[in-house]
């Protein structure tokens, strides 16, 4: 049994590093995954049941097994965090103004 449970293969159903996490996921690619058991699913799909709205609309379960595909799902969103990063950046740079003096007051200094 502890063999099986480290043995990655997709028809293995005691194979322990098998998640479902959520990600951002388009509308025509929500499908069950295959490996996914029943169980998993429908822990997942309550979860996704009682996340607000906004978060339903954009987010799906998708199956995560073993650590090759963890590390590609770290790529992923490091590069999605760079990119940004980056817009937030050109953003921030778009809003910085000069730093200026105060226009003279037109009033006396003993009435400013």
């Amino acid at each position: 049994a502890i063999v099986d449970a480290y043995r990655e293969d997709p028809g293995n159903p005691r194979y322990a590093f098998r998640h479902l996490l959520f990600s951002v996921t388009e509308p025509s690619q929500r499908v069950k995954p295959v490996a996914a058991s029943d169980i998993m699913w429908a822990e997942a799909m309550g979860k996704l049941e009682g996340m607000d709205s906004s978060d339903r609309e954009r987010l799906w379960p998708q199956l995560v097994q073993g650590f090759k595909d963890l590390s590609y799902r770290l790529k992923e969103l490091s590069s999605h965090l760079g990119a940004l990063q980056c817009q937030m950046a050109d953003v921030q740079k778009r809003l910085s103004v000069p730093h200026r003096s105060p226009a003279p007051s037109p009033l006396p200094p003993h009435l400013v």
